[in-house]
């Protein structure tokens, strides 16, 4: 699935890279997108939909070369 979407984000922008949104709590999801290439760049905060703040962080892939087997 990611691949698919890294692929997608490179059709529309290509050479950007891209970055997603790992809750701060989850460190399953932060290794594992840091075994996939992806570093933390930044501390963020999601307004989810409720009126809730969640502390995040984004993790970035400056290119999706990994994330396709390029």
């Amino acid at each position: 699935m990611l691949r698919a979407i890294a692929l997608r984000c490179e059709a529309r922008q290509p050479g950007l890279g891209m970055y997603l949104l790992v809750n701060q709590t989850n460190q399953r999801a932060q290794g594992f997108y840091t075994s996939l290439g992806a570093h933390n760049a930044q501390t963020s905060v999601w307004s989810a939909p409720d009126g809730s703040t969640v502390p995040t962080f984004i993790y970035r892939w400056a290119s999706i070369a990994t994330l396709i087997g390029a």
